[in-house]
């Protein structure tokens, strides 16, 4: 069953921009079996989890010891590992960073914690079984983050624009039904359509604070 976003506890409209294709892409598969993977754990791994994934399928690598932490009680399988600290090509990184799970196939793979986008998604290339997606948030009001979309054997299929946007991709194999097409048409226009309303009701309701 689509479990929507705005229903979950501490949903946001414009930093959640990615749970859209998040929620869509794990109900692709069957949940229950359905293996993720996320750079940058939070708000992602309880909505990951309340969609239907088991725990010991839920991979998460942080780079930051008090994200990381916090986010203990979640009981997936969460690892701390020293990522990178800019977007600097010359900045060395530990190979760590990039495949903190070596071996393991996932089906679904958000790209949000951290810096170097370009070199996850490239990793996640690698790590994505044959039907799976791979989700990279912050891809409108980042240049390095849409090239990490662009730069990849993966094909962008969608894109949410509510703002900082997100972009799913997949590989050139994976056809989309026309089904499937149509549910990510409907479920951009739903979602960018509650983001204007929740924007206008935020407006209204400061207005009316100042009224009274």
């Amino acid at each position: 069953m689509f479990l929507f976003p705005h229903k979950v506890k501490g949903f946001q409209p414009n930093w959640c921009s990615f749970s859209w294709f998040l929620g869509w892409a794990i109900n692709t598969f069957s949940p229950a079996q359905c293996r993720y993977l996320e750079w940058g754990p939070g708000w992602s791994t309880a909505y990951a989890l309340l969609s239907g994934v088991p725990n010991s399928n839920v991979y998460s690598v942080e780079s930051e010891e008090k994200w990381y932490q916090q986010h203990l009680g979640l009981n997936a399988n969460l690892i701390l590992r020293d990522g990178p600290k800019t977007e600097d090509v010359a900045e060395v990184v530990n190979p760590d960073w990039y495949d903190p799970f070596p071996g393991r196939v996932f089906d679904v793979i958000l790209v949000d914690g951290g810096h170097k986008r370009d070199e996850c998604v490239l990793q996640a290339e690698q790590m994505l079984s044959p039907n799976g997606f791979v989700i990279v948030h912050d891809t409108l009001t980042s240049r390095q983050h849409r090239r990490a979309c662009l730069g990849t054997p993966l094909k962008p299929v969608a894109e949410n624009r509510i703002p900082p946007g997100t972009t799913l991709l997949c590989r050139h194999s994976r056809h989309l039904t026309t089904k499937e097409r149509l549910e990510l048409l409907v479920l951009n226009h739903f979602s960018f359509v509650l983001y204007c309303a929740s924007n206008t009701i935020s407006r209204l309701n400061g207005r009316l604070k100042k009224l009274i």
